[in-house]
C-alpha cells in the first residue's frame, strides 16, 4: 500500500475498547455516528489512554493528526476511535454530561465561570481570577478587591481609608470620612461644633454661646466649649455676670491689661450686649413686647 505507516500505542488493559484504523484516500473522510473526537485528551471509564502518531516522510517528527476528524484535507488518513466511554456520563450527577461540564466532578449545574478560564467557579481554585487563590482572597468573587485591612467589608483598593473601620469614603476629598463628616460633599468644611448647621470655617461663633470666636480669643476662653471652666455656666452668661469664665469658683474677672484691658472688655461687653438682645429679639413668640 502507498500509504504511511500510522504506529499506534495502546498503554494499559483494553477492556471493552476496540480501536478501528480506516485508510482513505487524502481529501476523504469515512463518518460514523459514535467518533469520539476528545478521545485524544480526555478518557473516562476503562478506556486505555492512547498515543496516536505517523512516520510520513517529509514530517518533522511524529505528529498527532487530530485534523483528521475536522480537516480530512490534511493529507492524512482519516482515523476513527472507537471506545467504551459513554457519551452521555455525568459523574457529578449534574444534569451535565462529562464531556461539556466545566467541572465535570463537581456538581455545578449554572457552570458559573466568572474568570472565563473553563473552570467552573465551584472547582477553580482562583474563581475570579485575580491571581489569588480563593482561601486567601477576601474577596474570592471580586477580580478587583483580594485584602480588606480594617475588616470593614470594602476591599482596600476601594476603601479611602483602608485601616479605619469606622470609614471606607470621602465625597469630596477633604480627608475626613463620610461617617465623621458633618458636611460630606463641603470639601471646605467638616466640623459643626454648635450644631447650627454652619461649618465651623464659616461660623464666627463655633460653639454657640454667643461670644464670637474673636472674642474667645481675647479673653482666653475656648472657642469650641460654651462653658470653659466647666462650672455650668456658660462664657456668655460668665462675662454678663462679671464673673471669671476660665476659673470654676467663679471669682470676678480681673481685666488682664489694666485700663486699655477694661475699655476693650467695655467695648466686647457691648457687643455682646447687642448681640445678646438680637438673639433674644430673634426668639420671641409673635405679639410679645
Amino acid at each position: 500500500m502507498g500509504w504511511p505507516r500510522l504506529s499506534v500505542i495502546a498503554s494499559g488493559a483494553l477492556g471493552a475498547a476496540a480501536l478501528v484504523l480506516l485508510a482513505a484516500s487524502p481529501g476523504t473522510a469515512a463518518t460514523a455516528p459514535e467518533v469520539d473526537t476528545g478521545s485524544f485528551d480526555h478518557w473516562l471509564g476503562s478506556s486505555p489512554s492512547l498515543s496516536l502518531f505517523t512516520s510520513k516522510p517529509g514530517n518533522l517528527g511524529p505528529r498527532v493528526d487530530t485534523s483528521s476528524f475536522d480537516d480530512p484535507t490534511s493529507g492524512l488518513p482519516a482515523l476513527y476511535v472507537f471506545n467504551n466511554v459513554s457519551t452521555t456520563a455525568d459523574s457529578d450527577g449534574d444534569g451535565i454530561q462529562d464531556t461539556a461540564d466545566n467541572c465535570p466532578l463537581v456538581s455545578n449545574p449554572t457552570q458559573q465561570d466568572r474568570d472565563d478560564d473553563g473552570i467552573g467557579d465551584l472547582c477553580d481554585a482562583d474563581s475570579d481570577g485575580d491571581g489569588v487563590d480563593n482561601g486567601l482572597d477576601a474577596f474570592p468573587n471580586d477580580s478587583s478587591e483580594w485584602s480588606d485591612s480594617d475588616g470593614d467589608g470594602v476591599g482596600d483598593n476601594g476603601d479611602a481609608f483602608p485601616t479605619d473601620i469606622s470609614e471606607w469614603a470621602d465625597a469630596d476629598g477633604d480627608g475626613v470620612g463620610d461617617n465623621s463628616d458633618h458636611f460630606p460633599y463641603d470639601a471646605t468644611e467638616h466640623t459643626d461644633t454648635d450644631g447650627d448647621g454652619i461649618g465651623d470655617n464659616s461660623d464666627p461663633d463655633d460653639d454657640g454661646d454667643g461670644l464670637s470666636d474673636d472674642a474667645e480669643n481675647f479673653l482666653g476662653t475656648d472657642p469650641l466649649d460654651p462653658d470653659s471652666d466647666g462650672d455650668g455656666v456658660s462664657d456668655y452668661d460668665e462675662i454678663l455676670l462679671g464673673t471669671d469664665p476660665l476659673d470654676s469658683a467663679n471669682p470676678s474677672q480681673i481685666p488682664a491689661a489694666g485700663p486699655l484691658g477694661w475699655l476693650g472688655l467695655v467695648a466686647l461687653m457691648a457687643g455682646i450686649g447687642a448681640r445678646g438682645l438680637w438673639r433674644r429679639s430673634r426668639t420671641r413668640e409673635p405679639g410679645q413686647g
